[in-house]
């Protein structure tokens, strides 16, 4: 049984599972497909890297990429995997600036991924581009997230909110300007 893992539907309809945890909370670095017009499940290559607690972002290129993970205390992984459904097959996407784990990544309009916070009061957020498979800093946050959710606005900012400790509040990133904005606290 797998836990704590992102899940992708992939441009052909399949379903990839990457990483986790099993029954005995051991880390996984295994990859699984499932293909609902046959009802079946595919093991594909495995990370490098065991991970739980990571993330999992389909690029506009069909690619995954899968950013840090760890335990909720620590250690944390600051590495990252692109994986290639076409040939089945895992390279490396550098290094994260930290590690992290529990945080988000959330692919922008012109297909970078901006990463943000995580466990042990993360501030820092950076940004992953495909292009040139680099990692560059990018404005830190207002206040620590991790556990919190990200999605990206139609005008191509990114929405946070929350996040462990109950956090209340609410920031937006925008990539033209490198800059977060408080958007006041939810209710």
């Amino acid at each position: 049984a797998h836990e704590k893992m992102p899940m992708m539907v992939l441009p052909d309809g399949r379903v990839l599972i990457v990483g986790g945890a099993n029954e005995v909370y051991e880390h996984l670095g295994t990859t699984e497909i499932y293909d609902a017009n046959t009802d079946t499940w595919t093991e594909l290559a495995a990370m490098v890297e065991r991970r739980i607690w990571h993330t999992g972002t389909l690029l506009s290129d069909g690619r995954v990429l899968v950013t840090g993970g760890g335990k909720p205390d620590g250690p944390f992984l600051k590495s990252a995997e692109i994986y290639e459904p076409d040939t089945d097959r895992w390279l490396s996407a550098g290094d994260m600036t930290v590690s992290r784990s529990q945080h988000t990544a959330t692919l922008l309009k012109d297909g970078r991924v901006l990463v943000v916070g995580g466990r042990g009061k993360r501030t820092t957020s950076e940004i992953y581009d495909p292009q040139t498979n680099s990692w560059g800093s990018v404005a830190d946050t207002n206040t620590p997230r991790a556990e919190h959710v990200a999605v990206l606005l139609a005008d191509g900012r990114v929405a946070v909110a929350g996040g462990t400790g109950s956090r209340d509040t609410f920031e937006v990133y925008d990539p033209a300007t490198n800059s977060w904005t408080t958007a006041g606290d939810m209710l």
